[in-house]
């Protein structure tokens, strides 16, 4: 090739890389489909400019039709699925690289450990740990080292692994405030209040200074942990560390109280905040009301809610909750004609669980299973198991999905946290922890029957809903029924 000629190519390749980091996509795919003379590293920009842009669909394509693929390919490609929250098909996509012999370097392996978090893939995870100790990644460079092992504490603790997380932790010895940080807020994840603030003592004691996502991390593990006092104390210090308080903050301070069923004194933290509460802070308050029955504040923050995010069915469903667990039906029934009328839908629950080294994927009412007839005979003899020991279903909170009684309780017995327990009980050996990933915040009727499976089948059953943690065990729930 001529040297005009590849001089063209880095000059073409420099304008779309530019384009690509303005979000300018449309002019550099007019660029680039203009070109004839594309290299692997064009279709390369392309992919990731596609890919960190949010455009999934436009990403896949390029991939697919690419003529060669290399590891930076791989990569891109993995990392917008991750972007793009398909977090199945990036591990997908993982497997298939190995498979063609594609050494993976440490960039994608961080983008496949977050995959793996948020999907629950812990054996993959493990195949990860392991080839980075294998192969000593990492290990000449701190940098390096701590951005892989802060990767593998995010996992670990994403899957329910929380000593395997410690394990990483504790064998880093030049650890920078973002690995400090994913500790705690794992373990603020799984309601261990205790242990993040023991972490949060050693931080300060190395001279770690912490940062604002250090105060989320201890704030959220307090009030998950029922330990409203030293939360109170630790948003009171942070502007003598030289930390002002965020919109993030007020929001903990007002869910720590909330949980402490101090409604009316979270109320007035957030009414008195020195910017303007949006829809997270009003979601606290919203859900201590739920919990608590405090219908009044419950009202009122629903409607601030349903003001901020008109198009989140999530809304319509707390405030119709509220009004249902009072026995308000009428007002129920209004805010789902309101959210009906709007046009609002709300967002189909699924499950993810892990087996045989693949991730498989539950959607309520689902039919589309290979073993769905034998999953719903199970989901039948589960159902009659738990009724013998006093399971009736809870069809309090479905007053925006169903009219009938009848109906609710047929839907209830098909959601998809349900339909993984019973994939679970088909093809996990007794003994193995059960590990459910959730989209959706766990509903009251699911959490009481997680927590009866989990004493009648004789099974410890891990689920991560959006919210927290849970470990159900001999019939008990590590959030001591408050989430």
């Amino acid at each position: 090739m001529k040297n005009g000629a590849m001089d063209f190519i880095v000059i073409k390749n420099s304008l779309l890389s530019m384009y690509c980091d303005m979000r300018l996509l449309g002019e550099a795919r007019l660029l680039f489909d203009e070109s004839s003379d594309l290299d692997l590293i064009s279709w390369n920009v392309m992919v990731s400019g596609y890919g960190k842009s949010g455009n999934l669909n436009a990403a896949r394509y390029l991939f697919d039709e690419m003529p060669e693929k290399n590891l930076v390919s791989w990569g891109a490609m993995i990392d917008a699925c991750v972007r793009g929250g398909d977090y199945v098909e990036a591990l997908r996509l993982f497997s298939r690289s190995q498979c063609e012999g594609v050494r993976p370097d440490i960039v994608m392996l961080v983008s496949t450990l977050k995959a793996c978090g948020h999907a629950g893939s812990i054996r993959q995870g493990y195949w990860i740990h392991l080839y980075i100790e294998q192969n000593k990644l990492g290990s000449s460079d701190k940098g390096s080292n701590v951005i892989l092992s802060t990767a593998l504490v995010d996992m670990y603790c994403r899957c329910g692994c929380i000593d395997a997380a410690f394990d990483v932790f504790d064998q880093v010895t030049n650890k920078d405030i973002v690995l400090w940080n994913a500790m705690i807020g794992g373990l603020a994840m799984h309601g261990h209040g205790r242990r993040a603030l023991e972490i949060f003592g050693r931080m300060m004691e190395t001279g770690v200074m912490p940062n604002e996502s250090t105060y989320m991390g201890v704030m959220c593990a307090c009030s998950h942990g029922g330990m409203v006092d030293e939360g109170i104390e630790i948003f009171e210090s942070m502007k003598t560390r030289g930390v002002e308080p965020q919109r993030e903050h007020y929001g903990c301070l007002v869910d720590l109280m909330g949980r402490a069923g101090r409604i009316r004194r979270a109320e007035e933290v957030l009414l008195s905040m020195p910017m303007e509460p949006q829809a997270e802070q009003w979601g606290a308050l919203m859900s201590a009301c739920r919990m608590h029955r405090e219908f009044d504040v419950g009202v009122r923050a629903g409607r601030h809610l349903i003001e901020l995010e008109p198009h989140d069915a999530g809304r319509y469903v707390m405030l119709a909750n509220v009004y249902a667990g009072t026995g308000r039906w009428k007002e129920a029934m209004d805010v789902r004609r309101e959210m009906e009328e709007k046009g609002v839908k709300k967002e189909r629950g699924w499950s993810l669980i892990e087996w045989n080294g693949r991730v498989e994927e539950f959607v309520a009412g689902d039919w589309r299973h290979q073993q769905r007839r034998k999953i719903y005979e199970v989901v039948g003899e589960m159902e009659r198991r738990l009724e013998k020991v006093g399971y009736v279903k809870d069809t309090s909170e479905m007053v925006i999905d169903m009219d009938g009684e009848e109906e609710k309780g047929v839907a209830m017995s098909h959601h998809s946290e349900k339909l993984a327990m019973a994939f679970a009980i088909l093809n996990i050996g007794e003994g193995v922890i059960v590990r459910i990933v959730k989209n959706l915040r766990v509903c009251r009727d699911c959490h009481n029957y997680t927590k009866l499976v989990s004493k009648v089948y004789g099974r410890e059953i891990v689920v991560r809903d959006r919210s927290r943690f849970h470990h159900f065990k001999e019939g008990f729930c590590s959030c001591n029924d408050y989430w």
